[in-house]
């Protein structure tokens, strides 16, 4: 496939002059910001609606893959890019492919404008979004500016729109609106279902930490599949072929030969850098780069070589059914083979550090040979010099030996006995030295506590041959190595090293996969269905050990409610659905995994607990569609029972209404299970429990499975108990239990009983099809039960 660069302002490190003005030729602009915490806010404005988008996203720092496939659908006409980006996020936006220009609709050049990076700033975007969205009246608009566009959630993104706005208004463009959105191509793994699932690195314990890569590439290449999985089902495929072909579980001599080559493969792997790192190091040091450089690249090329070999060796039956393998040797090309012989053949690593092989330059092997030798040659140039002044008559002892010094050059050194001024001149000196019995031929230089120190022809000679030996190897090396760097940075040259990484990780990520499916016991592979819907058989949480699997559909019906006391599994079975880890497993279309699975209050937001969650769900409700799995844990927490139920059951009739994602809620307001609030949708939410086994209020026994069904209590008096609550305190907690279940069934005439009447008609009301032509009948029987 044909690259080239496309036209702006600036690549890597030569920045043009930066402005806010730009020639905005065509209708569609994106704006990108990178955090260091590897997420991607994209911003982009669109002229056919007047319309700004955000969206969210991981990303790898080594390849950028995620910038690529926003450009490629959006195609934008100016991408907006703070100064401060790096060289490869610079080096992404600023290559395209040249068959994407002939797509129809595709813009013929896109102009890289760099910004200041402060338009990137939170503060920026806050003022700039505060201009353009509108706001209900009597509703805070910094309040419902955060709840709707997620300020916390989606802050890189945030990052992005607030140089994209100012950009558009600096050219007379005022946007009409502003909205989240998803991308295509990708799953949508949202921060939130990140934190919820642990799936990142970033937690104490995390899913990623179940797998054992053997190097840097293969954790990058992991993180990357939990972190932005690809709806490209032919690589899902080839990625699920490559693993369950290297499990090699059967006693064939196949499965034998796959056992016996994994632990090579990831003996081989073990300790691998990515070589991009090594690369922009080559490229951009002032001098010769540093050691590490030198040995990541020579060592992952050493490696690549010898898998190689290896993947040359196998079966074609091996290759045919391992696609990773074969991925391996397609990438192994004559550029990277030119590369590892050019080191191998200039380059060797020492403690020292990085130094020139002999045989490379004849001139560098003659001053590493004058270097080798010079010791004999000052000692044999003492020896001669003394020989010269042996008949000279003096009074002096001759003791003398030659040394060199940077700048000054080779001298002749002599103890000093007659206790010779530091700071005498040089003419007075050498009289006085004259009149003390010293040769004339040796011409004073300067004179230390215990040494004199003279120049004399033998010397002048030795300058004159060999001069700063340690000064030209070290010119001649940088000039050999710099070469050598230059050479290796070249895109054609580094292009494929880079690609060379990648494959390795991917291979040691598809290693670590194997051995999470042999470690786990994961034996079946998922089946993928083009229904939309999920089916969990033998479920298991990566990070749970628990001997109870957890068994659950969603699909038909769509919705799934799923209550039951408090600490019964109700999250854990959530979790483990979200992870999508069991032995048996069916997965229709899927674009985004979303979920409200830990709820935060702090000091840094303007918003409570309550607030931010019901801000999260309003958020999460507009970008879902029939192809996303939702889960909520306990919806509608958080105020008092009769408006957590209210909002409970909008939840529910909104989620259950087509077009509707999977959605799995999981309550303790038991109560509204049983109202006719949900009987219209019936038929379109499965309710399902926890199942207990209890003694008493107080004493419940958990089996953590799953059943059909509600369930009337919720055992939150048993399970204060079993985390320590005061006994006191317990029996205080059962005798109110008590009092208001009585209170309730006095009739009428008693204030919760009138209240508990009122709930009812109210359902009753919720529940009627108001756009049944029996509707209002069926509203005045309801009101006249009261």
């Amino acid at each position: 496939m044909r690259r080239r660069r496309t036209s702006g302002t600036g690549n890597g490190r030569s920045r043009s002059k930066m402005c806010m003005e730009g020639s905005i030729n065509g209708s569609r602009i994106l704006s990108l910001f990178y955090s260091s915490k590897g997420q991607l806010g994209v911003a982009y404005y669109t002229d056919a609606t007047k319309e700004v988008f955000l969206a969210q996203g991981y990303d790898d720092e080594s390849d950028f893959a995620l910038v690529q496939l926003v450009k490629l659908q959006i195609r934008p006409s100016v991408i907006l890019l703070p100064s401060t980006s790096s060289e490869t996020l610079s080096a992404a936006v600023s290559f395209t492919d040249e068959d994407d220009t002939m797509t129809p609709g595709a813009p013929s050049a896109v102009a890289v404008t760099m910004l200041t990076p402060s338009l990137f700033s939170e503060s920026v975007a806050r003022r700039e979004l505060m201009r353009v969205v509108k706001c209900p009246e009597g509703v805070p608009k910094d309040l419902y500016i955060a709840s709707k566009l997620g300020e916390r959630s989606y802050s890189t993104a945030w990052r992005a729109s607030g140089a994209l706005i100012t950009f558009l208004r600096t050219n007379s463009i005022v946007p009409s609106s502003v909205s989240l959105t998803l991308l295509r191509g990708i799953v949508h793994i949202g921060e939130e279902t990140v934190r919820g699932l642990q799936l990142a690195n970033t937690y104490p314990k995390s899913i990623l930490s179940l797998y054992s890569p053997s190097c840097t590439l293969g954790r990058a290449a992991l993180q990357s599949w939990l972190l932005r999985p690809l709806r490209d089902a032919d690589a899902r495929d080839a990625r699920m072929r490559s693993v369950e072909s290297l499990c090699g579980r059967d006693d064939s001599e196949y499965g034998q030969e796959v056992a016996g080559m994994r632990n090579s493969l990831k003996e081989l792997l073990k300790g691998l850098a990515d070589p991009r790192q090594a690369l922009e190091s080559l490229r951009h040091s002032a001098g010769v780069a540093p050691k590490g450089a030198w040995t990541r690249l020579i060592t992952l090329l050493e490696t690549a070589s010898k898998l190689v070999r290896l993947v040359k060796g196998l079966s074609s039956e091996v290759l045919d059914v391992c696609p990773v393998l074969g991925c391996l040797e397609g990438v192994w090309t004559d550029q990277c083979h030119y590369a590892l012989r050019m080191l191998q053949k200039c380059v060797t690593v020492e403690n020292g550090g990085v130094r020139v092989k002999e045989g490379v330059s004849p001139k560098l092997d003659q001053v590493v040979e004058h270097i080798k030798h010079l010791p004999d040659i000052l000692n044999s140039t003492a020896v001669e010099i003394l020989g010269r002044l042996g008949d000279h008559p003096h009074s002096v002892p001759l003791s003398l030996a030659v040394t060199y010094m940077p700048q000054i050059g080779y001298l002749v050194a002599m103890v000093q006995t007659d206790g010779l001024s530091e700071d005498m001149q040089e003419g007075e000196a050498q009289q006085q030295l004259i009149a003390l019995g010293y040769p004339p031929e040796l011409h004073f230089v300067f004179a230390s506590g215990t040494h004199l120190y003279f120049k004399c022809t033998e010397t002048e000679i030795l300058d004159t041959e060999y001069g700063d030996l340690k000064r030209r190897e070290a010119d001649i090396t940088e000039d050999i190595l710099r070469e050598v760097q230059t050479r290796l940075s070249q895109a054609e040259t580094a292009g494929p090293i880079s690609q060379l990484g990648c494959a390795m990780g991917e291979l040691d990520g598809v290693l670590a996969l194997v051995h999470a499916a042999l470690h786990m016991g994961w034996t079946g592979r998922p089946e993928w269905t083009d229904s939309p819907g999920i089916h969990v058989e033998g479920g298991r949480h990566p990070l749970v050990n628990s001997s109870v699997p957890t068994n659950l559909s969603v699909g038909g019906p769509p919705t799934v409610v799923l209550c039951g006391p408090n600490a019964s599994g109700k999250s854990h079975a959530l979790r483990t659905v979200g992870c999508l880890t069991a032995q048996h497993l069916s997965i229709g279309p899927l674009d985004g995994i979303f979920s409200l699975l830990t709820g935060e209050d702090t000091t840094s937001s303007v918003q409570s607990a309550f607030s931010a969650d019901t801000a999260q769900i309003g958020r999460t409700l507009s970008l879902c569609t029939s192809h996303s799995l939702l889960l909520l844990d306990e919806a509608g927490r958080g105020t008092h029972p009769l408006d957590g139920q209210a909002l409970f059951l909008a939840m529910v009739r909104r989620l259950s209404a087509p077009p509707c994602p999977l959605s799995i809620l999981s309550t303790n307001l038991v109560s509204a299970l049983a109202d006719s609030a949900l009987t219209a949708v019936r038929h379109r939410v499965s309710v399902m429990h926890t199942e207990v086994e209890a003694e008493s209020e107080s004493i419940v026994a958990y089996k953590y499975t799953l059943a059909p069904g509600a369930i009337s209590h919720t055992y939150a008096v048993a399970v204060a108990r079993s985390a320590g609550f005061p006994q006191s305190l317990v029996d205080r907690a059962l005798e109110i239990c008590r009092a208001e279940r009585e209170g309730g069934s006095k009739g009428a005439g008693g204030r919760n009983g009138r209240q508990a009447s009122v709930l009812r008609v109210a359902r009753a009301a919720l529940a009627v099809d108001m756009d049944a032509p029996d509707a209002l009948l069926k509203v005045s029987a309801a009101v006249a039960g009261l």
